[in-house]
């Protein structure tokens, strides 16, 4: 498994959507079934069926609370806009320790189902696409806080497992 280097470049906006759509899936490729993360517990389809996860939540398919108080949000939104990377380990509260049941027969069906919630994120036509929805720490986020949100978030997975890393 080849591991590819790439900018991390959160506030580069054709460069969020260039990975999410392209280059995300083509690296998702090199994940099999029996790698292992260089942290956490996911499996390699644990950790994409969790990638669509969030993507069902930013589209409006899932509602969640957010754990985060009120007077801290603007702060953590912060890091949003910040070209920092989410750091390893990083728990959701929402989540805590549990791991993902999984819903796909196996990881290239899951792959699949990704792609598939891409493609339905960037849809401008679906009923949310102009609405807030709620992030578990973040809040309320608009679609372009929402590919914020995505960017680090795959960016963080696919470091977990060994095939991407920050140029």
């Amino acid at each position: 498994m080849a591991k590819m280097t790439l900018p991390f470049k959160v506030n580069d906006d054709p460069a969020r959507k260039e990975f999410l759509v392209n280059q995300l899936i083509a690296i998702l490729a090199d994940l099999g079934e029996d790698s292992k993360p260089n942290w956490g517990k996911m499996s390699p389809q644990q950790m994409v069926e969790h990638l669509i996860w969030t993507f069902d939540v930013s589209i409006g398919l899932i509602q969640v609370p957010c754990s985060t108080p009120e007077n801290k949000i603007e702060a953590y939104k912060r890091f949003l806009k910040s070209n920092l990377p989410t750091r390893q380990n990083f728990r959701n509260p929402i989540l805590g320790d549990t791991l993902p049941e999984l819903h796909f027969e196996n990881l290239k069906n899951a792959i699949e189902g990704l792609q598939k919630k891409i493609g339905f994120f960037y849809d401008s036509n679906r009923p949310s696409a102009k609405e807030v929805q709620n992030h578990p720490i973040f809040g309320p986020l608009n679609l372009e806080e929402w590919e914020r949100s995505h960017y680090k978030h795959c960016f963080h997975h696919l470091q977990q497992f060994g095939l991407l890393e920050a140029a």
